[in-house]
């Protein structure tokens, strides 16, 4: 009789473990996204810290998708897959062999235009326009349904979501900066498609992250700002929920100064899957960056962000 009594009770007790564990801990899918400034010019092997740094904070946070942006170099990317090789690139192959010439360069110092050797500032402003490109790594475990790219700043992929049970579809944008040009126009132009797309896609479940190079208060954001909800203000009393672009670069957008302009945007039907969301404010511009020997003295201008889903 005790022993029954005793069965009963463990039962009971184990019921209601498992009740709250259920209620209480929530599974999520977590994505990142991060521009890595010129990510991927950084001889492989001479700066073997550049590429050990970024794994190192990428298997901290442990994304199961990541939106990278800024992508220079198919040899860096590939680099880094060395080291998280769990991950899966999605990236537009075409372009960056079309680029080979520039994209498997390993350094600033190596890339030149017209046989003409340049600085840094002048590298820059000169390949702003052309190089840089977006991709995703998906873990392996993710089932990817569709990846597409859009425009040359702009890709998507449509995975399923075993929590959710649904289909998620992520576009990862990088739009123009302000940096020789006043580019509102191009962004807006793009963010309209971006809009268009997803309207004749007729995904239930949408997610926009990346680096606008913009801040919501201009208008070329008002498409996206009147559609889709800023997760900043979906999560206000999570912590660090504010988005950061950590300041003094030389994007005229930013005016020197610490400016948002990195965001992740959902639609009404995402927007109560959204558990939480933050930013890493210990890893881009001066901070860890500093102390690598690479030739910005810096991993990147731009922090990365983490949205959680459930």
């Amino acid at each position: 009789m005790k022993t029954t009594k005793l069965l009963l009770c463990l039962f009971i007790l184990f019921s209601i473990v498992t009740l709250l564990h259920d209620t209480l801990y929530k599974y999520y899918t977590r994505i990142l996204s991060w521009n890595i400034e010129f990510f991927g010019l950084i001889n492989v092997n001479e700066n073997v810290e550049y590429y050990h740094k970024i794994s190192q904070r990428i298997k901290h946070f442990n994304p199961d998708i990541i939106c990278l942006q800024e992508v220079s170099s198919m040899v860096g990317i590939q680099h880094l897959l060395n080291y998280i090789p769990n991950y899966k690139l999605y990236i537009d192959k075409p372009y960056y062999l079309k680029n080979k010439k520039f994209l498997d360069s390993k350094t600033f110092e190596s890339l030149n235009t017209n046989n003409i050797q340049l600085n840094i500032d002048n590298l820059k402003r000169n390949t702003i326009s052309f190089l840089l490109g977006n991709c995703f790594l998906v873990k392996k475990s993710i089932e990817v349904k569709s990846f597409e790219v859009i425009h040359k700043r702009s890709i998507s992929l449509v995975y399923y979501d075993k929590y959710l049970k649904q289909d998620v579809c992520i576009y990862n944008l990088h739009l123009p900066s302000n940096y020789s040009a006043n580019n509102a126009e191009k962004r807006k132009e793009i963010l309209e498609n971006i809009h268009q797309h997803i309207n004749v896609s007729n995904q239930k479940n949408v997610i926009i992250a990346g680096d606008f190079n913009t801040t919501t208060q201009n208008k070329e954001m008002k498409i996206i700002c009147d559609k889709y909800y800023d997760t900043r203000y979906v999560v206000s009393n999570y912590p660090y929920s504010q988005l950061y672009v950590t300041g003094m670069n030389t994007d005229l957008t930013h005016n020197g100064k610490n400016e948002t302009i990195d965001y992740f945007f959902v639609n009404k039907n995402m927007k109560s899957h959204v558990r939480g969301m933050f930013t890493d404010i210990d890893f881009c511009d001066y901070n860890i960056g500093n102390l690598l020997a690479s030739p910005l003295k810096r991993i990147s201008d731009h922090c990365p962000i983490i949205l959680d889903i459930n």
